[in-house]
């Protein structure tokens, strides 16, 4: 059904600027391809595309994921050792958190801001 809806939208924009549809197709995949990459970077922009809305990353999935990250690496028994980029980009995940957080009213959970503090201990 879905797929239905996607080729007959696309034709009509075909139809529409006289362009083929598998050039329509392709700048369509393209886009998201590039968005579906932006948004899983370590920044978590916000991506606004005109005329179609706002695509945020989700606090939830964010959080989540930085609890399983921290729990593993603050295990005293586990002694994992990471590389300086690796400690960069956790930080930077850190922030962007902290940023999402202030954009959604949120007060930022104190186990994250505990490997915040982990993090630049390590970085020092």
């Amino acid at each position: 059904m879905k797929k239905q809806v996607n080729d007959i939208i696309i034709s009509k924009v075909a139809i529409k600027h006289n362009i083929s549809e598998k050039i329509i197709e392709s700048v369509v995949n393209e886009t998201f391809s590039l968005i579906r990459k932006s948004i899983g970077s370590n920044d978590y922009p916000n991506i606004l595309l005109h005329k179609f809305g706002r695509i945020k990353p989700s606090l939830y999935l964010i959080h989540k994921n930085l609890e399983k990250v921290s729990k593993a690496y603050m295990d005293k028994e586990r002694n994992i050792i990471m590389k300086p980029n690796h400690i960069k980009d956790l930080l930077t995940r850190v922030e962007s958190y902290k940023r999402i957080c202030k954009e959604y009213k949120k007060e930022v959970d104190d186990s994250i801001i505990e490997f915040e503090n982990y993090l630049l201990n390590l970085e020092s």
